[in-house]
This record gives C-alpha cells, sequence and structure tokens, in this order.
C-alpha cells in the first residue's frame, strides 16, 4: 500500500496483512517491504513469526539514518540483514561479490561497511586491504568496516584485524549481535537543528542521479517549493484556506523527498491549520524559515563542485 502518510490507527488495525510504504519511496524501503510481505507470508504457512523481543516489538537499532553497504553475496544472508538495517531507518545498498563493493564504495560515501569475509572476485579481506589503500593514497576518511564471518572466533578475530576492519560479527548473528556493533560504531546523536537535508536520502539520491540529472533534480525541487510559498502568498491575500493548504501539503512532499524533518513537521501544522480554517502565524513564519533553509541547502548541494566526482 502506498501512501503519503503512515495509517491512522484504525486503518492499520483494519489492514495487519498489508506493508506500508510512506512517499517518497526509498529503494531499500521497497525492498524491505517486500522481504516483510513475503517473509510474512512464509511464515504465516508454517507457523513461524518474525523475531520479537519479549515484549513483542523489534530492539532499535541505534544511530538510524546513516548509509550502509552490505557486502555479501548469500542472497538469504543478505536479505535478512537489509530487513534488519532499513527496518531502523538506515539506507542500504548490497554488493553481490567483492568486485562490485568496490564499485560501490567508490560511488558514494558510507558510514559503516559490513563485510562478508568470503565471497567471489575478491574475498572480504582483500577488498578491505584495497579500501584501506585508497583511503591512505587519496587522504579519504577512514570508513568503518565490521567482518561477517562463520570462522571460529579466535582466528577470524586476527585475520580480520590484520586485513583493516574494524570489528566482526560471528555468523550467524541476530537483531542483538548488529544491535550492539552499531552502537558502538555509529552512536545516535542529537540533532542540533543546523541540518535541513537527510544525510542518507540525500546519498541514496546520488546513486540515483548523476551528475548533470542531479543538478536538475534539485534545480525542480527548489523551484516546486519557491512556487508553493507563492502560492501561499496568494492563497493568503484571496481569503482561500483550501489554496494554502493545497500549497502546504505540496512542500510537504518535497521536504518528504530529502528528509527534511523540521519542514515537513511545520507545512503539516501549516496544512492542518488551513483545514480548520483558522489562521497560525507561528506555523506561517516557521514554515517560511525552514523552506527558506531547505532552499540554501538545495543551493549549496548544486554549487558543491565535489559532488560531480561523487556521480560516477
Amino acid at each position: 500500500m502506498l501512501a503519503s502518510a503512515e495509517p491512522n490507527g484504525d486503518a492499520g488495525a483494519a489492514t495487519d496483512d498489508i506493508e506500508h510504504v510512506t512517499r517518497p519511496v526509498s529503494r531499500s524501503r521497497l525492498l524491505e517491504a517486500i522481504t516483510a510481505a513475503l517473509t510474512d507470508r512464509l511464515g504465516a504457512r508454517d507457523g513461524r513469526s518474525p523475531a520479537a523481543a519479549p515484549d513483542g516489538t523489534h530492539a532499535p537499532l541505534r544511530g538510524a539514518g546513516r548509509r550502509i553497504l552490505v557486502a555479501e553475496d548469500h542472497a538469504a544472508n543478505a536479505m535478512y540483514t537489509e530487513r534488519l538495517l532499513t527496518r531502523a531507518g538506515h539506507a542500504v545498498a548490497r554488493a553481490r561479490d567483492g568486485r562490485h563493493a568496490l564499485d560501490l564504495y567508490e560511488a558514494a560515501p558510507y558510514d559503516l561497511i559490513l563485510m562478508d569475509c568470503q565471497m567471489p572476485e575478491l574475498d572480504g579481506y582483500a577488498v578491505t586491504r584495497e579500501i584501506r589503500r585508497r583511503e591512505h593514497d587519496a587522504g579519504r576518511p577512514r570508513t568503518t568496516i565490521v567482518a561477517m564471518t562463520a570462522g571460529t572466533l579466535g582466528d577470524a578475530r586476527e585475520e580480520c584485524l590484520a586485513a583493516g576492519m574494524d570489528d566482526y560479527l560471528s555468523k550467524p548473528f541476530d537483531e542483538p549481535d548488529l544491535v550492539r556493533v552499531l552502537a558502538r560504531w555509529l552512536p545516535a546523536t542529537a540533532d542540533d537543528g543546523e541540518t535541513v537535508l537527510d544525510a542518507a536520502r540525500v546519498a541514496e539520491l546520488r546513486t540515483v542521479f548523476h551528475g548533470a540529472e542531479l543538478d536538475a533534480m534539485w534545480r525542480a525541487l527548489a523551484a516546486a517549493v519557491t512556487a508553493d510559498l507563492e502560492r501561499i502568498d496568494a492563497a493568503i491575500a484571496a481569503n482561500r484556506p483550501a489554496g494554502v493548504a493545497a500549497a502546504a501539503h505540496s512542500i510537504r512532499a518535497s521536504a518528504q523527498m530529502v528528509g527534511a524533518a523540521e519542514l515537513i513537521d511545520a507545512a503539516t501544522a501549516v496544512e492542518r491549520a488551513a483545514q480548520a480554517r483558522t489562521s497560525d502565524s507561528g506555523a506561517l513564519d516557521a514554515l517560511r524559515e525552514w523552506c527558506s533553509a531547505l532552499l540554501d541547502a538545495v543551493r549549496a548541494q548544486i554549487a558543491d563542485p565535489e559532488h560531480e566526482h561523487q556521480h560516477v
């Protein structure tokens, strides 16, 4: 089910067997929904249910909203790992083998790489050594690499660290194991209120749009927000609350596209006030402020020449 917002309580209760995907749809969220639907159906056939904590909830993964590369050639293992990560809000890319992992590493930055040690083409050890060489030669920041290994704990630890990996997960691992590793290497940070664009969402957009296409997307987004602000001013002058609500709804969609959480909240407040035919000057001021911040952030994306070299 595609929706512009999460279903309310009544709708959710009536459709518990339906996966809901909120627009804008990311590739990782779509994969998660498809995997969940298939897993739940298969589980229902043989009486199994997805793993959960004792209270029936899933343990949260810390540091949500990061970009993580999963280098794993075993399809089922990769799907399991991706499901845990995307459910927590991370943007996930999957490499099918060692050479593919290097290609993805070059195409976009990652906060963390989960590296299977045994893969075709190049194994995880060789990939890690090559990444460390490239970091050293190009002066790049160090990317955290966590091994996923089925080897014995003692031998695996020494080999992983010798190859340049930072930590390791012994397969098969479960959600608490992954929680501990992410808590160690991707600690949750408080939002200082200055970051308008969601970093994980921006990183994903860079894998979808390349070069001039990316600039065109940013310009289209900026133009849409600017036009919607003008529509709001015109609707207020003409005393048309429905016009204010429609334009605010459109701004909210633009904000969702780039993960601008504060602007989403501000646009929602204006939309609801207009629908109730009430005036909320504070909400309008906040909307204009966050729109201005978004436009500044978008201009910076277009103006930064380094981005052109990242869209291979």
